[in-house]
């Protein structure tokens, strides 16, 4: 995708879990954010990532909004891991169905081994599909699947950000599992890719 994208890119080499825990991730991959922007003054920027990265990425660029950071042009949203209550259909109609698992699965891979048990699951820093979201937010594209076990929160911060009045977009693939965007060849998913392509180039040439 970095290829397809045709951008310079960027990846975060941040610490992970279960040796560090929230926000160490977020934190890290803020001042790299930060850094990008200072050393690029006035070149677009565009944020993207997929699942566990999600929650990350939404957090970090709620974190630059708070600090009146430039933002992204366009950001872009594969699977992500929006709500760490885990709450929504498809978190239970999905269990079974797609790749990842509610109980042996997405529990232990995103909440139990990355927050400790004295962090509040509702709070936007964590879950942030909690947020509360304005206009200076970038604007967003959503990529999931009709058995993504994760469609619920990409659908409901999507409901979010269009009420907010953020250009947002979501596109979701008929029986498309967690990350199935991601499959090189996979017809379904070069469709989504060049979906979210172009709606980066409308954002990137505003």
């Amino acid at each position: 995708m970095a290829n397809e994208y045709g951008y310079t890119i960027y990846s975060v080499d941040y610490s992970l879990s279960p040796e560090v825990k929230y926000p160490v991730a977020i934190n890290e991959c803020l001042s790299v954010y930060k850094e990008i922007v200072s050393k690029n003054p006035g070149k677009k920027i565009v944020s993207s990532a997929i699942s566990a990265g999600g929650q990350i990425l939404q957090s970090v660029l709620l974190k630059a909004q708070n600090e009146n950071i430039s933002m992204p042009v366009a950001n872009v949203l594969f699977s992500p891991v929006l709500d760490l209550n885990m709450e929504g259909d498809s978190y239970y109609l999905n269990d079974g169905r797609d790749v990842l698992g509610r109980k042996n699965s997405a529990d232990k891979l995103f909440k139990n081994v990355y927050v400790s048990e004295k962090e509040d699951l509702k709070a936007p820093m964590v879950s942030p599909g909690n947020a509360i979201y304005n206009t200076k937010f970038p604007p967003t594209v959503f990529v999931s699947g009709t058995r993504d076990l994760l469609l619920s929160s990409s659908l409901k911060c999507f409901w979010k950000l269009k009420e907010a009045g953020v250009e947002t977009e979501i596109l979701i693939n008929d029986g498309g599992w967690h990350a199935m965007q991601y499959y090189p060849a996979l017809p379904e998913a070069v469709s989504a890719r060049k979906a979210v392509y172009l709606f980066l180039n409308k954002c990137v040439l505003l």
